[in-house]
């Protein structure tokens, strides 16, 4: 129950806030929730998401000083909790000699630390950096903190003001050593987090920054969203959901039907289910117990439900039972035997005001309070799910329930919208804007498996031909059972075996399911192998609502989708209309009206403002010149700084039965036009069949020092993941080229200037250098600038199997036991517009990096830069990509000290260079486009919103640098989250767009800064490099004690760093 997850906080300041209490309780476990409830006393309550951290804060925080006042840390009343909290209290003060005598023998937590096996985490870390004496796995604190540790048993006790906040720690009965429960995480309790929070870091304030006002010309123009008029005073009342499938005999098996499912099939079955159920308890309940006030609700298919009203049933009547008779055939088969337990009790936000708008700003204080937009989304999506036109998966996500059969009836392309609530500006003032764009996904078909494989031919005269590729395709995929629909599986393997040669308890298959299921089932079929048992294929159903993922798509399938999704403007913004209406997010919404929230039927207006274009820099005739650029493309007439590395020649390699002669000259003759001089190259044979078969030739090359290798493959292979394997591991530079691309008839001048750029660009030669606008110059990379560009790729979401084992490790906020990639790039080498970087991997936590890993990694680039450039920098600015709207606040709280706190150890803490902290993103539904309704049109390089659709906290803007080569362009998305000498607008859009314009392989714009660009490479090939590790060593990478990939040993062994291709640009 939630109750026995919560602890009461009692005696606060009134300065004490709802985000300091999340920050400091976090350190303590899995913070679910927070209230702060003002009143003649104020007091709050902590939800976590485990019991066991209740017990362990209580040992932890009770008396923690916040602004000299102690706090009172207990657990909810009337709890089981509670009662153990008591007993043992009592018993603790009747063996106490005095008043202030505390025994740690007899407190109320036991020995041991619920979390341990989170902290292992950062278990056999070794940094190398003599650098840093920071504990492995502990997080870096603020230089203001380095030698006071929180805990040590001379410094704990003295009060400390810090960014305004007092905090005082909790005596404890043990000195002179560090308590073995001071630590999870592997982190201090008053860990980094918690320290960021305290500094109390200074947002980008939007009203200090001046706005961008030097654009050549400017439009108006339309942006998929549409504005949400809230009725003053409305008030929504939020209740916590439980529904329990109960067993007849045996408690043990009842089961929870509310909690997070593991997987797409899971989740639509619990919340077909789940709606029909509180369906059902309203009606038994005269609407919930307030009558006409509870005609509509709005429910997330799990814990959350709204209502207009408070409900208005006493509390032994709020939880109900009822039995499996009581609902539809597709509940009483999910039933069988068992009934159905609900109980609802308000939430611990349980009133909340959504006309109260203000609430959804981020403040220095505080972040954004989701509670509206979350409502607001499910609000929007309710009468297309209740009316069963379409499926809701997660918030955002809206999907047609029928869609397009493709791929021989495996799939289904099902068209929706995917959406989300923002508060936003329009003519100067505050609204809520709803923000929806068109989508297509491909679904699993959902039928039977046998017939689907039949379809599509996988099963042939002797029913096993062709089961490989759909093993793979459907592995991971949940399927109900045709003879008991109240279970289901989740499929690993499709076997060879055919059901009739399958034993079952001394018999066959086909007997064993005859005797004890009364069914008949084919023998001929093959069986289907889960993680504990085997079922015969004909009994299997593809469950309803599941997504395919990327990487199990074929590029047929990719490029159907493609095909259909990349269409121009004037049809995509057709879509969104279209999908709107369909959907009937309207103004005749009765759900939406009921709740006081009105939609306006037409899209928001904004004006789109255009910057003026960079020059761009090449050499023509012996001189540097201004080269025109024209609609975000300009022409090459010689390279600005060739390299010299190829004077010597260079090696090809290439398959049997491809002669690469004629290609290679012409790459040769190419780039003596651009100023280039490559020497005659050697050919070289090569199997490029699979990892082993390459190894040998990479080894000689080694031997050989080879410098550069040229290597052509078909595509049919997929050889270029071993290739950048063995790069790495023989240190030998490479790049790949297709064998199609080369035999394409009469060859593709762009494709061979294309080719000469990249080769230049690998080898450290600089082709071409963007200007930035005089609005700008301050930022020009040519003066003391580093840029920074940062990135994270996480790795599959785990199977539901591996999901589960994580949750029993306690490492459920990880989502694989694999690592996450990041990316970290720099203009760190001698030539100021070269950007170099490298990859790393850490846990698979959410999208914060590491800051211990980050403070290594950083601290190597400045290094770099101080070395190559002679000097430390005036300014440094960081583009960060890969983080959620919902992590905004926590990622700059984490990771902006990092780059605060090196900047300061190698520079002195007097003279730290101005830092300006961007998340820069295209993970957004906002899409732009010029003309009137109808006849809509991309927008032109350079084009900027930074008005009217922004966001009235944080300074924002969006910038679409390209030129799209097909469909709707989609502007990246920039946020000044920190901006500590408010560096106005002008100078920062001038200074991203013309970062766009220095990807070095291409003559025009891309869609985002090259440094962002480049270390999303870096990810890629990262992910990609551990992949083909695995392949080659049969799956085998190292692991840690608790069977995570060992990241260090997995950035030891892959990432370029530490030897010499990691001063040239390697992924260009």
């Amino acid at each position: 129950m939630a109750e026995e997850r919560t602890l009461y906080i009692c005696n606060l300041d009134e300065s004490v806030t709802k985000d300091l209490l999340e920050e400091i309780f976090t350190q303590v476990g899995p913070v679910e929730s927070v209230s702060v409830i003002a009143g003649a006393t104020r007091y709050a309550f902590v939800q976590f998401f485990d019991e066991e951290s209740v017990p362990f804060s209580i040992k932890t925080m009770n008396g923690l000083k916040l602004y000299g006042t102690p706090i009172t840390v207990k657990p909810r009343a009337n709890t089981q909790q509670d009662r153990l909290y008591k007993n043992q209290y009592g018993n603790q003060r009747r063996h106490s000699s005095g008043p202030h005598h505390r025994e740690s023998n007899n407190d109320y937590v036991p020995d041991y630390q619920p979390h341990s096996a989170r902290r292992s985490v950062h278990d056999n870390v070794t940094y190398t950096s003599s650098r840093f004496s920071q504990t492995p796995g502990q997080y870096p604190m603020h230089s203001s903190l380095r030698n006071q540790d929180p805990l040590d048993s001379h410094s704990s006790h003295r009060p400390r003001t810090i960014g305004g906040y007092y905090v005082q720690p909790p005596r404890s009965s043990s000195t002179g050593h560090r308590s073995n429960n001071s630590h999870r995480n592997g982190n201090s309790i008053y860990g980094f987090a918690m320290e960021s929070q305290l500094a109390k870091l200074t947002i980008a304030d939007k009203k200090s920054i001046k706005p961008a006002t030097q654009f050549v010309s400017s439009a108006r123009g339309l942006v998929g969203a549409y504005i949400l008029n809230i009725k003053s005073g409305t008030k929504i009342y939020r209740y916590d959901v439980e529904i329990v499938k109960v067993h007849p005999t045996d408690t043990v098996k009842n089961k929870t039907l509310t909690k997070r499912a593991g997987d797409d099939g899971e989740t639509s079955l619990r919340k077909i289910f789940c709606m029909e159920v509180i369906t059902t308890y309203k009606k038994n309940t005269n609407n919930f117990g307030i009558g006409v006030k509870g005609e509509h609700h709005v429910y997330d298919g799990g814990k959350q439900l709204y209502l207009a009203a408070p409900m208005a049933l006493e509390a032994g009547k709020k939880r109900k039972e009822f039995a499996n008779n009581e609902f539809s055939t597709f509940c009483k088969n999910q039933l069988v035997d068992c009934s159905v337990s609900v109980e609802i009790n308000p939430s611990q936000q349980h009133e909340i005001d959504i006309s109260d708008i203000n609430s959804m700003m981020d403040t220095r204080e505080n972040p954004a309070d989701r509670s509206i937009a979350q409502f607001l989304d499910l609000l929007t999506s309710q009468f297309a799910v209740s009316s069963l036109s379409y499926v809701s998966l997660g918030l955002g996500k809206l999907f047609q329930r029928r869609g397009t059969v493709m791929q021989n009836r495996t799939m289904e392309l099902k068209a929706g919208l995917s959406k989300g609530v923002q508060l936003t500006e329009k003519d100067g003032k505050k609204c809520v804007a709803l923000i929806v764009d068109a989508k297509k996904t491909a679904f699993y078909n959902a039928d039977y498996l046998h017939k689907i494989l039949r379809d599509v031919n996988a099963l042939g005269k002797d029913q096993r031909y062709n089961l490989p590729p759909m093993a793979q395709l459907y592995k991971d995929v949940r399927c109900t059972l045709k003879y008991a629909q109240n279970r289901s599986i989740v499929i690993l393997n499709i076997e060879n075996e055919c059901a009739r040669n399958v034993k079952v308890n001394g018999g066959t298959m086909v007997e064993y399911f005859k005797k004890k299921y009364k069914v008949d089932i084919d023998p001929s079929l093959p069986v289907v192998k889960t993680d504990k048992a085997m079922y015969p294929m004909d009994m299997l159903i593809i469950c309803p609502n599941q997504r395919v993922p990327m990487e199990k798509l074929d590029d047929n399938v990719r490029r159907t989708i493609l095909m259909s999704t990349a269409v121009l403007p004037n049809d995509r913004f057709q879509r969104i209309r279209d999908e709107v209406a369909e959907a009937k997010i309207s103004p005749t919404n009765a759900i939406m009206e009921f709740f006081g929230v009105k939609i306006v039927p037409t899209m928001f207006e904004v004006p789109i403002q255009v910057r003026e274009a960079p020059g761009v820099v090449v050499t023509k005739a012996g001189k540097q010149v201004n080269e025109r650029v024209d609609g975000g493309k300009w022409k090459m007439s010689g390279l600005l700084a060739p390299t010299t590395l190829l004077a010597a020649g260079f090696t090809v390699l290439f398959p049997s039965g491809f002669d690469p002669k004629r290609f290679v000259d012409s790459i040769i003759s190419t780039a003596g036009r651009q100023n280039l001089k490559i020497g005659q190259p050697s050919y070289e044979e090569m199997d490029f069949s699979s990892y082993q078969s390459m190894m040998p030739k990479f080894k000689s090359l080694m031997e050989k020092k080879a410098r550069f290798v040229l290597a052509f493959d078909y595509q049919r292979n997929k050889s270029h993941h071993n290739l950048k394997l063995l790069e790495r591991e023989f240190q030998v530079l490479t790049m790949q080229v297709k064998v199609e691309t080369a035999n394409r008839p009469g060859g593709s001048g762009q494709t061979l200037e294309n080719i000469v750029l990249k080769v230049n660009a690998k080898t450290m030669g600089v082709n071409f250098m963007p200007q930035i606008e005089k609005c700008g110059l301050e930022l020009s990379l040519q003066k003391k600038v580093l840029v920074i560009g940062c990135d994270i790729s996480l790795p599959t979401r785990g199977s539901p199997k591996e999901l589960f084992e994580l949750r029993k490790k306690d490492l459920g906020d990880l989502s694989s036991h694999d690592s996450a990639v990041v990316g970290l790039t720099g203009n760190c080498g001698k030539q100021p517009y070269t950007i170099l970087g490298d990859y790393y991997y850490q846990p698979a936590t959410h999208e914060v990096l590491d800051p211990e890993l980050l403070k290594v990694n950083f601290t190597k680039i400045m290094e770099k830069y101080i070395k190559n450039r002679g000097g430390y920098p005036d300014h440094v600015i960081i583009l960060r990509d890969g983080v959620g709207s919902g992590q905004l606040h926590k990622t700059v709280q984490s990771e902006y000290p990092v780059f605060e706190q090196v900047c300061g150890e190698l520079k002195g803490q007097n003279d730290v260079p101005n830092i300006v902290y961007m998340i820069v993103t295209k993970k957004h539904n906002k899409r732009f486009a010029l003309g009137p309704v109808g006849k809509e049109t991309n927008c032109v390089p350079g084009s900027v919103i930074d008005r009217d659709i922004v966001r009235p906290d944080i300074p924002e803007f969006y910038l679409q640098s390209h030129r799209p080569i097909k469909g709707t362009a989609k502007a990246a998305h920039y946020s000044v989250m920190m901006n500590r000498k408010n560096i106005g607008l002008d100078a920062l859009e001038a200074f991203c767009n013309h970062l766009c314009y220095n990807h070095q392989s291409v003559t025009s714009a891309v869609s985002l800064p090259e440094p962002i660009y480049h270390a999303k490479e870096m990810t890629k090939r990262g992910r990609n490099n551990l992949v083909a590790k695995k392949s080659a060593n049969q799956g085998n990478v190292p692991k840690m004690p608790n069977g995570l990939t060992d990241y260090n040993k997995v950035s030891a062994a892959l990432s370029y760093g530490a030897i010499g291709l990691g001063n040239v640009k390697f992924a260009a």
